[in-house]
């Protein structure tokens, strides 16, 4: 795997074992099992610093109210 500035490129997608899941946190989209967005929020708050979690809840809110 190719290593830039001491990390390892990390993949766009992360498969999450969906038999751990409740299964109200999980919908389907085009075909495809995808988390809800609160679970995928829940989820970014372990791994995102506070200002970059804030925006995600801040754009998920925006998406929600302008469809």
């Amino acid at each position: 795997m190719p290593v830039r500035a001491g990390r390892a490129k990390q993949s766009a997608i992360r498969c999450t074992d969906r038999a751990r899941l409740a299964a109200e946190e999980t919908v389907v989209r085009d075909h495809i099992p995808v988390t809800t967005v609160a679970r995928t929020l829940l989820d970014l708050a372990d791994v995102l610093p506070a200002q970059a979690l804030t925006r995600a809840i801040d754009e998920a809110e925006y998406a929600a109210t302008s469809t």
